[in-house]
């Protein structure tokens, strides 16, 4: 049937008021209406209702010469190029702006937003001109078509001539195949035999297009960078003052228990005492035995003591500092290997003798 279609207009047969050419489509339309319905239901079936369609078709506009007939390759070549523009836009729209993309689609982009966007990009009032020269309502307007095009990911390249830009030749001859929009947007509107009625920027607006598409970017990379720098900043100092708070209470919790224990040591002395007075007078005085009010942790010998009057602000930030270190236990770093100052072999009659 796509034989059919492509070939039945270039035979010469006769049909002065073109009813035979209309009767023709209408039953290719028929074909493919029954061919859609055949796909989407899959009653396979049906498909024996297409040679009569066909027979129906040659009986009318059959010759007796032989006609020159050419093998189908439209729809084929219309599905590859159809296929690559979906590609294209798609890659497009994933280079978009989130806050852009998640709300455009490809088919609404082609039907409804695509030449009234190509007008946006273009705009007749941008005179090619140096940026100094142009007017407040000029710069403000250049300003919303640089933030658009960095919105919509679009920009200018060097591409090769294209055959649609052919209106623009009388104007700007040397101009249409150095700069064109990337991507290609003005493809998707563009067929065979159409003129487009988009009037291209010239060269020096182009330019300076490019030049001020990239600044932003730039721009907007470094600031981005900088918030997630300032954003990982942030999270470490939360990190920290977690860390910090969570040391001081680490430290606090052996000066309470240091505490208490001094206060059982008191109360040990004090019980000592009363009964060395009580056991006075007694007849077998059994020597006391020393109570320390050290703890027994091996690592307090090495502890300095701490002075008890100190009433400055210095004397008691030193001492804030000095309880803070010896809260923490001490800690040890054992390097492998073997030197001969630390490890070495020494006999007991060494140790007596010296």
């Amino acid at each position: 049937m796509d034989g059919i279609h492509e070939n039945f207009l270039k035979l010469s047969y006769h049909d002065p008021m073109l009813q035979k050419t209309v009767k023709c489509l209408d039953i290719l339309g028929v074909s493919d209406s029954l061919t859609q319905y055949v796909y989407r239901t899959q009653h396979m079936p049906l498909h024996a209702y297409q040679p009569p369609i066909a027979i129906t078709i040659s009986r009318m506009i059959a010759q007796v010469e032989k006609p020159n007939i050419e093998w189908p390759k439209a729809l084929q070549r219309s599905r590859a190029l159809l296929l690559e523009k979906k590609d294209m836009l798609k890659t497009w729209q994933n280079q978009m702006s989130p806050f852009v993309s998640r709300h455009l689609s490809v088919g609404s982009f082609v039907e409804d937003i695509a030449s009234p966007f190509l007008h946006i990009l273009s705009p007749l009032s941008l005179r090619p001109v140096a940026l100094n020269l142009l007017s407040e309502r000029e710069k403000d307007e250049l300003v919303q078509l640089v933030d658009t095009m960095v919105s919509y990911s679009v920009t200018y390249r060097n591409t090769k001539f294209v055959p649609q830009e052919k209106a623009n030749i009388s104007v700007v001859p040397h101009e249409v195949s150095s700069l064109s929009l990337y991507p290609p947007i003005n493809d998707v509107i563009n067929f065979k035999g159409y003129q487009s009625e988009h009037i291209g920027l010239s060269l020096a607006m182009k330019q300076v297009l490019v030049h001020e598409v990239e600044k932003q970017k730039i721009i907007k990379d470094s600031a981005g960078k900088l918030l997630n720098q300032s954003n990982d900043g942030d999270m470490k100092s939360e990190a920290l003052s977690a860390i910090r708070k969570k040391t001081v209470a680490n430290s606090i919790r052996p000066a309470l228990h240091s505490s208490k224990d001094s206060s059982k040591c008191s109360s040990s002395t004090l019980e000592m005492q009363s009964n060395s007075a009580s056991n006075v007078n007694g007849k077998d005085s059994v020597p006391a035995k020393k109570h320390s009010s050290r703890a027994t942790n091996f690592f307090d010998r090495f502890r300095k003591e701490r002075p008890l009057d100190a009433k400055t602000h210095s004397d008691v930030g030193l001492q804030g500092a000095t309880l803070q270190r010896d809260s923490r236990p001490l800690i040890f770093k054992y390097n492998e290997g073997f030197t001969n100052a630390v490890k070495r072999p020494v006999r007991v009659r060494d140790l007596l003798l010296s």
